[in-house]
């Protein structure tokens, strides 16, 4: 990673997805160790499994750093409270209402900042990436889930703890049920997992991915052309609501949808500026970090917490 953090205190961090773990460690001199990946623990007792793991590879970072670490970055999936530090829930991991920044704390022993994975990829992208001249800027993360931050001046906007569950925003009432307890949310028409399941059951085909099924419509496949047009067109819709409430400057799209370049972003652009009217529009731009945002995010967020600690 050619990324450099400011000179600071040495912080670890961890960004717990749910196929693996990414780790790594920031020294005094603001170098970004090399990124270990970890698969993801998946039994009947995943939070036990999964501490005991970032436990694990916090002892081989804190025997390799040769200045004692102050603080570790901790960003997770799911509905999590950062101001509690509760994770409440998340399909994948296995949160129910989980004290995981107290629990983090008392296996790791030293500061905990937790942080949810999207809103610390947000901040990656305001402080290092795509939105790094934005001052209010909208994130927004597409993949086999849909979540979303607003940063403000480099922070990320939390509200009364769980802002940016934009995936959860109930776009069609008369829609199909979803986890979260409600229906027709909009993870389940735009989502990487929502298009494949349509396409399924439009064709009685299983695609390998969002990928495939993005290719298949480039080709003229009449049924993945129509699923891609109407996610894409529903995400112009979504976005246009927000827009006109929060007004940021710039709208950062990333996760795995954001790679398909033109076939998503000149559609994208074309309904939004149509959607927007008369009201400012702001910039729709790619995130530049990739997978590695959450977890820079975590790095810069541990950088933060140690600063506190130490003023």
């Amino acid at each position: 990673m050619n990324l450099k953090m400011q000179p600071d205190y040495p912080v670890i961090a961890f960004d717990v997805g749910g196929t693996d773990i990414k780790s790594t460690f920031v020294d005094a001199e603001g170098n970004i160790r090399q990124i270990r990946r970890t698969p993801t623990p998946r039994s009947n007792n995943a939070v036990n499994d999964i501490l005991d793991t970032l436990s694990g590879i916090h002892a081989d970072y804190v025997a390799e750093l040769e200045i004692p670490a102050i603080s570790v970055g901790l960003a997770v999936p799911g509905l999590v409270d950062e101001k509690s530090g509760i994770a409440h829930y998340s399909a994948n991991i296995g949160w129910q209402d989980t004290p995981l920044r107290a629990w983090a704390q008392d296996r790791l022993g030293m500061p905990v900042a937790l942080c949810h994975d999207v809103r610390s990829a947000a901040v990656a992208e305001s402080r290092f990436g795509a939105g790094i001249d934005s001052e209010h800027m909208l994130a927004v993360v597409i993949g086999t889930g849909i979540a979303s931050t607003l940063v403000i001046q480099g922070s990320a906007y939390l509200g009364s703890g769980t802002a940016g569950e934009i995936g959860h925003g109930v776009f069609d009432p008369a829609g199909p049920p979803c986890g979260c307890g409600s229906r027709g949310c909009l993870e389940n028409i735009v989502s990487a997992r929502a298009m494949l399941t349509a396409y399924e059951m439009a064709t009685g085909e299983l695609l390998d991915g969002a990928k495939d099924l993005i290719s298949r419509a480039a080709s003229g496949d009449k049924d993945a052309k129509s699923i891609w047009a109407e996610s894409v067109r529903s995400l112009a819709v979504a976005l246009t609501r927000i827009c006109t409430v929060i007004a940021p400057d710039t709208v950062v799209i990333g996760g795995g949808i954001s790679r398909a370049g033109d076939a998503l972003f000149l559609p994208l652009r074309e309904h939004f500026e149509s959607f927007m009217g008369r009201f400012p529009k702001p910039l729709i731009v790619p995130a530049t970090l990739g997978d590695d945002a959450g977890l820079i995010g975590s790095l810069y967020t541990a950088q933060q917490l140690a600063k506190q600690l130490h003023s």
